[in-house]
């Protein structure tokens, strides 16, 4: 039976014991050659894990990429030589899912793993960037192609994040990029940033572009005739998306958020997050072992401050659970992953936006949100209640500044009434 990560992940036990401790978040790096590897016992361990004892470099990568092919295996959620987008974003852990996927398909027949990979970086770079495209993009794209030229195992290819009706026109292979493709990144990024100045809140801003992501990695998905597509989300990042879908009304979806396999997309597309069980520290240790060039990564909206978003407020206090209560992350999300969901099979019942169950069906919850809403902007006589509640019921319906919302989940519908675009959802 494997037992991968029984010391790091148990339910119990005192390495989850909720005591502010040491900072053990940091790699720690050992140049002492008289220390014994734990695994081997040779000496010149080097890697050392919280909770766990000193590893030599071979044990430890061996560890870790047991873990990727324990998160596949399983599960057995990957076909034999099925066909895989492996989305690629510039973090370290993209990075290292990259590697692990190389290495994982260069081995021998007996350990490779037979699938058929293509890797895409969606190129989100140039929205944080005003203007046209300047220099530091420039160098940025050369940095990408470098980055992906070494895996020569896979075809690389690039796509800005764009309206959906242009996906297929503008997905180029990384190694033959045209020289015109910045001016046209320049013309879409305009475009994009229209959208998102319809919006008030960065928070809004930030639940769009990561739903609206998902829609281009299932295009682009279709695009390669891929039924999979692999995303690069640690425990860490797990953890912060499940509590910002909770703060943010989608706790009908929380679960999909944080589970190895999202089966929201359309055409039967699965994303899966292999490397859901590693931690920071883990892949900090990984990038060091494999000595990997680490690229400048922007996320749109982490640069205005912890206060500036539910998004990135809750990912600050993620990062501060992670430095003083330093288990705690991993017991956060995969509580997530024991929620029940209500999306178990497909059904047509979904939004039109992030294809999550409709979750406002005999809510009484959202009626009485609805409701205090039109009481603090109205006012109330007692006479009116019942019209006030017949107003209230009409809006959780759908029934929105009479448009029909009904196919519009609650969440989703925060981010319409945040935007003076009306089309917002339908793009």
């Amino acid at each position: 039976m494997c037992s991968i990560g029984e010391d790091d992940f148990g339910d119990e036990g005192g390495v989850h014991s909720m005591i502010p401790d040491v900072k053990t978040s940091q790699p720690q790096l050992s140049i002492d050659n008289d220390i014994l590897c734990n695994k081997c016992k040779q000496p010149g361990a080097t890697y050392k894990l919280a909770f766990r004892e000193p590893e030599c470099k071979e044990c430890f990568l061996n560890y870790v990429r047991h873990k990727f092919r324990a998160a596949l295996g399983s599960s057995k959620v990957l076909p034999k030589n099925a066909n895989v987008l492996l989305v690629f974003d510039c973090s370290a852990q993209s990075l290292v899912l990259l590697d692990m996927l190389h290495h994982a398909q260069t081995q021998n027949t007996f350990k490779r793993l037979h699938c058929n990979a293509t890797v895409l970086y969606i190129d989100d770079y140039q929205m944080h960037i005003d203007g046209e495209c300047s220099p530091e993009y420039e160098k940025h794209l050369k940095d990408v192609q470098s980055t992906c030229s070494t895996y020569e195992h896979f075809d690389c290819y690039i796509l800005p994040l764009v309206k959906t009706d242009t996906v297929n026109d503008l997905i180029f292979n990384l190694k033959y990029l045209p020289e015109e493709y910045s001016a046209n990144v320049d013309k879409h990024k305009s475009q994009f940033k229209e959208l998102l100045n319809c919006m008030r809140s960065l928070t809004s801003k930030q639940d769009f572009i990561k739903h609206y992501r998902s829609k281009v990695i299932g295009l682009a998905a279709k695009h390669f005739q891929c039924q999979f597509a692999f995303k690069a989300d640690i425990s860490s990042d797990l953890a912060s998306d499940l509590l910002a879908a909770i703060a943010l009304g989608r706790g009908g979806s929380a679960a999909l958020d944080v589970a190895l396999v999202d089966n929201r997309l359309d055409d039967d597309i699965k994303i899966v997050r292999p490397l859901k069980d590693l931690t920071e520290e883990e892949i900090n240790l990984y990038v060091i072992a494999q000595n990997l060039k680490l690229l400048e990564q922007r996320s749109y909206g982490s640069d205005f401050g912890p206060s500036a978003s539910l998004q990135n407020l809750t990912k600050a206090f993620v990062e501060d659970l992670q430095q003083n209560y330093s288990s705690t992350v991993s017991t956060v999300f995969r509580t997530g992953s024991k929620i029940a969901s209500q999306m178990d099979e497909k059904s047509e019942l979904c939004c039109v936006f992030c294809k999550s169950v409709l979750d406002y069906k005999d809510s009484n919850t959202l009626l009485a949100i609805e409701f205090s809403r039109i009481v603090s902007e109205c006012g109330i006589k007692t006479e009116d209640i019942s019209e006030l509640s017949m107003e209230a019921h009409k809006h959780v319906e759908g029934d929105i500044e009479g448009r029909d919302l009904t196919k519009v989940c609650h969440a989703c519908r925060n981010i319409y009434a945040d935007s003076s675009n009306k089309d917002i959802l339908l793009l």
